[in-house]
């Protein structure tokens, strides 16, 4: 049997999701304004727990005219701030995209009023920005873009609609091209990354909407279909990923009962490991709208900004606040490919990996070990079957973890498990 309890307090919605024994609580609470006002789709990226958003446009004067934005904001989840910065150096634009690596801002593409390839780098120790090479890519505007392994990544987007993906190194300053989105050509689509993969979908073109995603190795330079979005085609929805499950919603669609967009209030999570889709079983609280914000920090969602008109002619400043949160350790294990186990767990010192039934792991199997953050945290290929599966976890910062053994860069087993020193 299940229970559904909504909780509404003030400006903070929970959900407890209950099924037996286990639940799932799903919360939303909303957060500081944008210290930039009403923005429609601006660039973003984090840095050592902390967001920063910049560029975008917003109305202004009257009659009403478009602004093409420069400024540029950091905000601290743990006060519940935003501090201006140093403005954007590139000229105003929206539909940018950024993306973080080791410790620097980079953003760039967008519509100036024209569509443009300037790339540009900012350090938050110094509070500067730098320009870098050119996307090396056709100029575009409402492009995909995520971070992997050291690098950068940008692809799709508009002038006219693209699929081609380019990787940028920041030891070189270079731009070079990797493999194409298998997908049709697309803007406005969403992305989350878990672990060492992103997860690209949803999106439209010249009237055509999608819904298919697919799954981006950059180690392989490989992309994977997976499960279809269930939720409905769509174009410039939302998404970010918490603890090893992706989360995507809102948007809009083109709708033929009147208007020429229906926007969507619904999140749904996606779970990698089972390869499937559900709908979270609460609405988002503020208004439905498309093209703002989205990222996650310390292991919370947050989205904002956007536009909540047909015509885009009301732009919003509110942000929120997502969390999810299983209830129990039992919940958190689940073993879709060779039945395993780690114990003990909750572990403060030691934990053993054991697969169970006639299953035996084997010489070159590699485990690793990822934190909330998605970061590996430990590495180890197996020299030989008899290897002991003892691993030291001491030194790991408490909370959640994802064990996996791979064999063949697949995996081949996953538990997940928690760390507790206190």
């Amino acid at each position: 049997m299940k229970n559904i309890i909504i909780l509404s307090v003030g400006i903070c919605y929970l959900l407890f999701f209950q099924n037996n024994s286990n639940a799932q609580v799903f919360s939303w609470q909303q957060k500081a304004d944008y210290g930039g006002g009403e923005t429609y789709d601006p660039f973003w990226f984090t840095i050592n727990g902390k967001a920063y958003v910049g560029a975008g446009i917003s109305l202004g004067g009257s009659p009403q005219t478009v602004i093409y934005k420069q400024d540029f904001w950091e905000f601290d989840p743990s006060a519940n701030v935003w501090t201006q910065k140093a403005n954007f150096l590139g000229s105003g634009r929206y539909g940018a995209r950024g993306f973080a690596i080791n410790g620097f801002g980079y953003a760039g593409t967008g519509w100036t009023p024209a569509a443009t390839s300037s790339f540009y780098k900012y350090d938050p120790s110094l509070n500067m920005w730098s320009p870098i090479t050119s996307f090396l890519g056709s100029a575009r505007y409402t492009a995909t873009s995520f971070e992997l392994a050291g690098k950068g990544y940008i692809g799709l987007g508009y002038a006219p609609c693209k699929n081609d993906f380019w990787s940028y190194d920041p030891i070189t300053d270079s731009w070079a091209q990797v493999a194409s989105f298998p997908g049709n050509s697309r803007q406005g689509a969403s992305v989350f990354t878990i672990g060492l993969k992103a997860y690209v979908g949803l999106g439209a073109c010249t009237g055509s909407l999608f819904n298919d995603f697919a799954s981006y190795d950059p180690i392989n330079n490989t992309w994977l279909p997976i499960a279809s979005f269930p939720g409905g085609a769509r174009n410039g929805a939302y998404s970010f990923s918490i603890d090893h499950y992706g989360f995507v919603g809102l948007g809009f669609d083109y709708a033929s009962t009147g208007n020429p967009f229906d926007f969507f209030s619904d999140f749904w999570m996606y779970d990698e490991v089972a390869d499937s889709w559900s709908l979270i079983p609460v609405n988002f609280p503020g208004k439905a709208r498309v093209q703002g914000m989205y990222f996650t920090l310390n292991n919370k969602g947050y989205l904002g900004l956007g536009s909540d008109t047909i015509f885009y002619t009301h732009y919003l400043t509110d942000v929120w606040e997502f969390n999810f949160t299983p209830s129990s350790i039992n919940e958190l294990n689940h073993t879709p490919f060779y039945a395993s186990s780690v114990f003990p767990n909750p572990a403060s010192e030691f934990i053993t990996l054991q697969l169970n039934g006639k299953q035996n792991l084997l010489a070159k199997d590699v485990i690793e070990i990822q934190n909330t953050a998605g970061r590996i945290v430990y590495h180890h290929e197996l020299l030989s079957p008899s290897e002991k599966t003892i691993l030291d976890v001491s030194n790991f910062s408490n909370g959640i973890h994802v064990l996996t053994v791979k064999r063949n860069n697949t995996i081949v087993a996953l538990n997940k498990f928690v760390v507790s020193t206190n």
